[in-house]
């Protein structure tokens, strides 16, 4: 009977290890759960500000090129006419690449080292505590065209668009898509695969603005998705006075705004400032064109605020610099010389032997004149018949303007 019991409290004793060993496991996992939640509302995310004022090495700079507003230029060689340039390209995508959960970022580089080629590179970019710090890039081509930058799991998919063996360079027929990975420092290329382009329908051409009635005192909400690079534009009148309230949400800000009047042409807000939100006192009443800038490498979701509130007496309309008023005061003549005009020609020999000997050496199709204003002297050699009257005139202008 003790045997049986024993038994039986064993049998019982086995469910509860098991409840209690199930509860443990989902603990654990909630656990790690709200850490990872918590690494992720902790950790700093990357700002198109820091991706532009970044320094990374390309293919042409290998020793680094620190890019200031998204640019960099150097001379190709000491002396040359000739630049490098290394631009950051208004495409990228935000993802965590090397499992610390902190969301990195890829980014496309386009260098010029002063030749015919356009070289396009995949950067990848750690978050260093919302600092940028490039890692290492990859040549994707030579004037090959991006047209979607993504990171899913630790991967960055690449679609770009290159010529085929027998295209010309303005044509480009050929879709590759590549898969890379981030290994230590290195990106991996993991696989890649072509197709061939797809026809673009025509109606994706047509520029369709939409107007959003927005009356004072009152806001409106707009939402839709873009494509990498495509824009979605808007119309709001305002009059002078008024405040315009704009506010873009997307995923890591890569929706930016654009706002120009209609009218007049001036620009309130450039893309290649990266706003997300602006407060804007209109300056005058027109038609204001709203614009919504994709610079993610995917579809991007994104939904637009917009507000319009009356005129503040505090605040006042943004006026269209002035351009500088010209001078009010009449230049003064220069005086009239005076005294006995004219020059004494002498020979070149007198002003220099080697510069006649060089002459005498050469054969007698050209000539040569020095001209001294200040002191009435000109030193010519075969000047009379090589050299025209016309050429010495202009040369004797332009040497008294320069004395004066």
């Amino acid at each position: 009977m003790g045997t049986v019991r024993g038994t039986d409290a064993g049998s019982r004793a086995r469910p509860r290890w098991r409840i209690v060993a199930a509860l443990g496991v989902a603990a654990l996992v909630a656990l790690l759960a709200v850490g990872a939640w918590l690494v992720r509302v902790e950790s700093k995310q990357l700002t198109w500000q820091s991706l532009l004022n970044a320094t990374y090495t390309t293919s042409i700079t290998p020793r680094g090129a620190a890019l200031r507003d998204g640019t960099f230029e150097a001379e190709a060689a000491p002396g040359s006419a000739s630049k490098i340039t290394v631009r950051l390209a208004d495409i990228a995508a935000f993802g965590d690449l090397d499992g610390n959960l902190a969301p990195d970022a890829a980014v496309v580089l386009v260098s010029s080292g002063g030749g015919s080629g356009t070289f396009v590179e995949l950067a990848a970019v750690r978050n260093e505590r919302g600092a940028a710090q490039p890692v290492t890039t990859v040549l994707l081509g030579d004037r090959i065209l991006v047209r979607e930058v993504r990171i899913e799991g630790k991967r960055i998919l690449v679609r770009l668009r290159a010529r085929g063996a027998t295209d010309p360079f303005s044509l480009r027929t050929r879709e590759i898509s590549r898969h890379y990975a981030l290994d230590g420092n290195s990106l991996v290329l993991l696989d890649e695969s072509e197709a061939e382009v797809q026809s673009t329908p025509a109606e994706d051409y047509v520029y369709r603005p939409e107007r959003l009635d927005v009356v004072v005192g009152s806001s409106r909400s707009v939402d839709g998705s873009l494509a990498p690079g495509q824009i979605a534009s808007y119309v709001v009148h305002g009059r002078a006075g008024e405040i315009l309230d704009l506010i873009a949400r997307s995923d890591f800000d890569n929706a930016v705004l654009s706002v120009s009047g209609l009218t007049d042409g001036m620009t309130l807000v450039s893309r290649r400032e990266y706003a997300t939100q602006r407060s804007l006192v209109l300056p005058s009443a027109q038609d204001y064109s709203v614009k919504v800038v994709s610079v993610a490498g995917y579809r991007l979701p994104y939904v637009l605020q917009v507000q319009l509130r009356a005129a503040s007496q505090a605040a006042a309309p943004t006026i269209r610099p002035s351009e500088a008023p010209l001078p009010s005061r009449t230049p003064s003549p220069l005086p009239t010389p005076s005294g006995a005009a004219g020059l004494v020609e002498r020979p070149l020999v007198q002003a220099s032997e080697s510069a006649v000997a060089f002459a005498r050496s050469r054969a007698p199709i050209w000539g040569v004149a020095i001209v001294v204003p200040s002191r009435g002297l000109v030193f010519a050699e075969n000047a009379d018949t090589q050299v025209p009257v016309a050429s010495i005139v202009k040369a004797l202008v332009l040497l008294v303007v320069l004395e004066q």
